[in-house]
């Protein structure tokens, strides 16, 4: 039995796209990087802020996507108030939805409300530029929210998965 290996392959097309990616790292982990916050952080701006909790990372190929994991421990708000968080590409925001976010807390109880969640999102950037990936969040209504209250977790992670 004799094995033939074929070392490019030149597609032949009669019209559309075709994309040939690097089978040798589809779909593997590249790379990995995290970065968390000590301590609270606090805003009571209606717009996204930044909560100083960012990763820089430098894809491998034009075609690599990235994995964003970020946890939101500890968040804090009064009574009839909002708390939303994102994440920022360098100075796009890749929040969804109308108010361009992946997490959002709405306290109508008469009390304060703590608590703590996620978000999670899959960025395909096509640079092989640096970027920054960050956390934002805001308040709903003018009044103090605060993240990673009593030092509970906020955190974001960027694993960049070969295309």
């Amino acid at each position: 039995m004799s094995i033939l290996f074929v070392d490019s392959i030149q597609p032949k097309t009669t019209g559309g796209n075709v994309t040939i990616t690097n089978q040798a790292n589809a779909g593997k982990v590249l790379q990995v990087k995290q970065s968390f916050r000590t301590g609270t952080i606090a805003t009571g701006d209606t717009s996204f802020v930044t909560s100083g909790v960012s990763v820089d990372i430098i894809p491998s190929t034009t075609s690599s996507r990235f994995l964003l994991r970020a946890n939101i421990g500890g968040f804090y708000m009064e009574e009839n108030d909002d708390i939303f968080a994102t994440i920022y590409r360098g100075s796009t925001n890749l929040g969804v939805g109308t108010q361009s976010c992946f997490f959002v807390v709405h306290n109508d109880n008469a009390q304060n409300r703590y608590g703590s969640g996620s978000m999670e999102f899959l960025d395909e950037p096509k640079t092989t530029n640096q970027i920054t990936y960050t956390i934002f969040f805001r308040t709903g209504n003018s009044t103090s929210v605060s993240l990673n209250v009593d030092s509970t977790g906020l955190f974001l992670t960027a694993t960049e998965i070969g295309g």
